[in-house]
Order: C-alpha cells, then sequence, then structure tokens
C-alpha cells in the first residue's frame, strides 16, 4: 500500500488530467465529439453506420464537419454512444 502523500498526489494528478480532459472537449466540434465517442464505444465508422441504419460516408460526413446529423438522429446517437442528448448536440 502506497503513504498517504503518495496517493493523494498521484489523485491530484489524476484530477488535473480529467480536469484538462474536460476543458478539451468543451472545444471540440460536433464531429469530433462524435468520433470520439465512437472510439470509446470501440466502434468503427462503418459499425456505427450499420447500427442506425445509414451509409458510412454519413457518418464520415459528420465526422468530417461536412454536415450535421438531424434531431431524430442525434437523439439515436446519444443512445448509441450512450451520452446526454445535450452533450453531443
Amino acid at each position: 500500500m502506497l503513504p498517504n502523500d503518495c496517493s493523494q498526489a498521484r489523485w491530484r494528478r489524476f484530477d488535473q488530467a480529467a480536469a484538462s480532459q474536460a476543458v478539451a472537449h468543451e472545444h471540440k466540434t460536433l464531429g469530433d465529439l462524435i468520433q470520439v465517442k465512437r472510439n470509446e464505444k470501440r466502434l468503427t465508422l462503418p459499425q456505427l453506420a450499420e447500427k442506425m441504419g445509414i451509409a458510412p460516408a454519413v457518418v464520415r460526413a459528420w465526422e468530417d464537419n461536412s454536415t450535421r446529423p438531424n434531431d431524430q438522429q442525434l437523439a439515436e446517437l446519444s443512445g448509441l454512444l450512450n451520452c446526454a442528448s445535450g452533450i453531443i448536440a
């Protein structure tokens, strides 16, 4: 078991890293967030497209920020990627 001061220092570094990551997410585009969440779920782009019943090119366009998903697609993405619709919208 680590001494208490080592453990606290480790958690402090973890908290700082988590805070930095949260700030970085605030500045990402919708396409970046879709890609990050898709990768977190370990889904390939074609797998996500298949689950949604759309062409992979559509998901690629979202991730490239060429187009945006409509409201129904956003709701479906939120469910598939397990995130609140406000985060991904």
